[in-house]
């Protein structure tokens, strides 16, 4: 059985005394080797040992400290691999349960850490380690196991979002479980077993999100508008905007009708739902009004300026003013939403005789 929590504790990566040094061409072939989906646990285990070794070999100069620390790594993985081949026959691996689970949690934050900090110097070593992290978090799992077993390692309640349709479920939780900020894994399952997974799926990430905090719906050019500016804006903002415990939600907003004195809406979280909002959360109120456009372009570009507002905690530092909307206009064309920023300021842009408000200092959007 692993003991994760002991080599974490060991194996604390830091990089002293940088020297240069040499990268060896066995990492390539090592790069091939470490596809999860192609190898066998045996198989995979003795190919993250080879990348421990060769890997302490090609920072040995520049970086002794880690090169010892992944040696040492090396070992104790090479030790338990033959412990669990006595005599030629492979002992099947013990259940991982929750607590393995979340020691496992340190020993790959280690990993990632350290392939952070040499990515710099040794790209191919650096994504090589990223590549054998990613392997340790599913280490334990298996396409095909029930749902049940699978909740046993990964708690419902840690989850980030979740979908439910017929007879599929998709789970997505933080990796590591309690970093927000570095990744995500999404889990399939197809009438209650293991169908497989994925890394950053946003797509279906973005579909989970929306289900629940979205009161939009497609075929909705709204919804359409918000599921793209989530898809492109940048990874990092994306995943500190959407966090549940400080989430957006996409509300309506009537400017006619009855509803255009008062409204309401139900946010409704059940005793079996993860935790949600201990940070508060962002209410995104998009008018009707936005329903004059065609397509889903001008609605993106209002859409970007508002998650642009959380971005910058507008807000939450009180600078309501002209200032700040100038600097959520700077930041979506930063993003990369030009064409959208310029078709919603001709739609909805301020008109002549409309009353003074925020004027735009002209700038150049390379957009005809």
């Amino acid at each position: 059985m692993r003991t994760p929590l002991s080599r974490a504790k060991s194996c604390k990566f830091k990089i002293e005394d940088v020297v240069p040094g040499k990268i060896f061409i066995t990492l390539l072939l090592v790069l091939g080797l470490l596809s999860a989906a192609a190898q066998a646990k045996g198989g995979r285990q003795q190919n993250q040992i080879i990348l421990l070794n060769d890997a302490a070999s090609a920072v040995e100069d520049s970086y002794p400290q880690l090169s010892k620390r992944l040696a040492q790594y090396a070992a104790q993985e090479e030790k338990e691999w033959e412990a669990q081949n006595v005599k030629g026959t492979p002992k099947p691996a013990a259940p991982m349960t929750a607590k393995a689970k979340a020691e496992e949690q340190g020993e790959i934050k280690n990993i990632k850490e350290a392939a952070r900090d040499i990515a710099g110097t040794y790209p191919l070593i650096a994504k090589a380690l990223d590549r054998m992290a990613d392997d340790l978090m599913v280490q334990g799992l298996e396409s095909g196991m029930q749902e049940a077993d699978f909740l046993s390692i990964y708690p419902f309640i840690k989850t980030r979002d979740f979908r439910h349709k017929g007879l599929d479920d998709w789970l997505t939780y933080n990796e590591p479980l309690g970093d927000p900020y570095d990744r995500l894994i999404t889990f399939h399952f197809h009438g209650g077993k293991m169908a497989g997974w994925k890394f950053d799926d946003r797509p279906e990430v973005v579909k989970e999100y929306l289900e629940e905090n979205c009161f939009y719906r497609p075929p909705s050019l709204t919804y359409l508008a918000v599921k793209d500016v989530l898809e492109r804006m940048p990874y990092k903002d994306f995943l500190s905007a959407t966090r549940r415990a400080r989430p957006m939600l996409f509300t309506e907003f009537y400017n006619e009708g009855t509803a255009r004195f008062a409204s309401s809406s139900e946010y409704i979280l059940t005793k079996d739902d993860p935790p949600c909002c201990s940070e508060g959360f962002t209410i995104i109120k998009l008018g009707m009004s936005l329903g004059l456009a065609k397509t889903p372009g001008p609605i993106e570009g209002v859409v970007a300026h508002e998650i642009a507002h959380r971005v910058l905690n507008t807000i939450r530092k009180g600078n309501v003013n002209c200032d700040a909307e100038r600097a959520a206009n700077r930041l979506i064309i930063k993003w990369g939403f030009v064409k959208e920023f310029k078709e919603a300021s001709q739609l909805f842009g301020q008109k002549k005789g409309d009353p003074a408000g925020c004027q735009e200092v002209p700038h150049k959007t390379n957009v005809k």
